[in-house]
């Protein structure tokens, strides 16, 4: 039998394999046509001002904190529900990350836990889309206004999500891309920075070209800054390019998929992460709290026993070994939902009926 991996593309290499020789052929394998093509593609498609391809989400919020000028102690509000990098770029400035708890139904950065903990000392605000469900951004977004205090959208679940009519990066000050293989596109590993701000994209910019500048009538440039080569491939930037043309497709059934594992798992009491009437989410993961009386771990190792991957939703940053003991200020939501979300495959190839026999069989 097939096994029901978690996430599963369907790229074939006959859809690929005539612009990959036409790379080879060209013997340009990075900041090429095909990365400029790919850039225009974003820029058009999400009408964004100014886009920036990386190597991943990571390195795309650290650019965009060494850009702002966060440097050593200063604060930077951040979600706790993500994955470990949105902590880890704040600590690797020397910059201390402020744990804000979430809520308990949409996984998103809890807005009356921001307002408590912001202060002069606060730098920067670092917005979690959770599995690509932008809810809270709009009320976020104010809060971040009113205190002149800018914000970056961890967005690297949430590409071809929405806010009303608006794709979330379109009206951004500062949003960030995951395009690592867990995403819903998939260039291995890579990233994008959306902006609307001249002014900032400027500075990425510089910072992107290791800090140089031309020097007038010359064949060379000088650096008077410092910066990073966190260049994507012409190979990497194909497979996204060719993706985007049919990741509104790709969204739609997702979202029917949710939608089935939503009918299914309310009888035995799961809970879906709420997602609010003005925002859309491109279900980057099929995310359920598991009820009281389920063992969450043990659900996902009998899956994986019957050939079908699972895994919990994410982590909780402040209560993780390193940030725990450095900080002591372990957050109660997202640690609730560390130890009793589950996600469930979520793709055109999926086996729904199978999963769900072997989910009955479990829950029964």
């Amino acid at each position: 039998m097939k096994k029901n991996l978690l996430i599963d593309h369907n790229l074939k290499i006959n859809d690929y394999k005539l612009d990959i020789e036409k790379i080879f052929h060209s013997n340009s394998f990075t900041q090429g046509k095909i990365n400029q093509q790919f850039k225009n593609k974003l820029k058009k498609k999400y009408k964004v001002k100014n886009c920036f391809l990386l190597s991943s989400a990571t390195t795309a919020m650290s650019i965009c904190l060494e850009a702002l000028g966060v440097k050593k102690g200063d604060e930077v509000a951040i979600s706790d529900y993500s994955w470990i990098s949105t902590a880890h770029v704040v600590e690797n400035l020397g910059a201390i990350p402020v744990f804000i708890d979430v809520d308990r139904d949409t996984f998103n950065m809890s807005i009356a836990d921001l307002k408590y903990k912001i202060n002069k000392k606060t730098k920067s605000i670092i917005f979690v889309h959770s599995f690509g469900n932008p809810t809270n951004l709009e009320e976020i977004k104010k809060i971040a206004h009113n205190k002149s205090i800018p914000l970056i959208e961890d967005a690297a679940c949430a590409i071809g999500s929405k806010i009303k009519n608006k794709y979330v990066g379109q009206d951004s000050f500062l949003a960030c891309f995951s395009f690592h293989q867990r995403k819903v596109i998939n260039t291995g590993e890579g990233g994008a920075i959306f902006s609307n701000n001249n002014k900032i994209s400027k500075k990425i910019e510089k910072k992107l070209l290791l800090g140089s500048k031309k020097v007038k009538n010359k064949n060379y440039v000088d650096f008077d800054d410092t910066g990073h080569n966190y260049r994507l491939s012409e190979i990497q930037c194909l497979l996204g390019s060719k993706q985007l043309d049919k990741l509104n497709k790709k969204i739609k059934i997702r979202n029917q998929i949710y939608k089935k594992y939503t009918n299914f798992l309310k009888k035995y009491n799961f809970i879906p992460q709420k997602i609010n009437s003005d925002y859309q989410s491109n279900i980057q993961s099929c995310t359920f709290i598991t009820p009281p009386g389920v063992d969450r771990d043990l659900l996902i190792r009998y899956l994986k026993k019957n050939k079908i991957d699972s895994t919990i939703g994410t982590y909780s940053l402040s209560n993780s070994k390193y940030y725990k003991k450095k900080y002591s200020d372990p957050q109660i939501n997202s640690y609730f939902l560390f130890k009793n979300c589950i996600s469930f495959p979520c793709h055109e190839n999926v086996n729904l009926k199978y999963i769900f026999l072997i989910l009955g069989t479990f829950l029964n």
